[in-house]
């Protein structure tokens, strides 16, 4: 960049739909400010929802739909082709990619690469867990590389060093969340 010109950043995203409390912020430590529909997300920005009401739809340059259940919390860079989710669930329907591109979803403990597909993504303090819908994904530990393929209707998850496999959906979703289209995630 020029001396004394600040840099531009990109536009990585754009929050279509809110309910309750949503916040974005433009880096870690820096103070919130609530969010509005049709507002453009930056890359690095993080978006924020609280409560268990809250909810947000984001929309990315290449049209893939994610959608942050109650309290969670995520980042959006490279123009929606890498996303952050540092904890809650999110609902990802990720456009078809063109030959050798891929939208990488990552939490503290896991990676999901995806070319194309539909499915809901899983993040606590101590485990990542993905459930796919359609598609295919590939969901990595970040701490040794141990990964699986997930096929739809099924789930995997990356819990400390237990090996990485996929099931069928039917075990996860006991405990886990439950998708209402149109409506975001809630607890079960």
């Amino acid at each position: 960049a020029e001396p004394g010109v600040a840099p531009t950043l990109a536009v990585a995203a754009r929050l279509v739909r809110l309910r309750g409390e949503v916040r974005v912020y433009g880096a870690p430590g820096d103070s919130p400010v609530p969010a509005r529909t049709g507002q453009a997300l930056l890359d690095g920005q993080h978006v924020e929802t609280v409560g268990e009401e809250a909810f947000a739809a984001i929309v990315c340059l290449d049209a893939t739909r994610v959608e942050l259940g109650a309290n969670a919390r995520a980042a959006f860079d490279a123009g929606g082709k890498r996303i952050v989710l540092d904890s809650g669930v999110l609902r990802a329907d990720v456009a078809k990619q063109p030959r050798g591109a891929s939208v990488v979803l990552a939490t503290p403990h896991a990676e999901v690469r995806v070319l194309g597909t539909r499915f809901v993504l899983s993040a606590n303090p101590k485990a990542t867990t993905v459930e796919v819908e359609e598609g295919t994904v590939r969901l990595s530990r970040r701490q040794d590389g141990a990964s699986t393929v997930v096929l739809p209707g099924q789930y995997a998850s990356v819990r400390g060093r237990d090996p990485v496999v996929a099931r069928a959906v039917r075990a996860w979703r006991s405990w886990d969340v439950v998708m209402n289209p149109g409506e975001g995630m809630q607890a079960v």
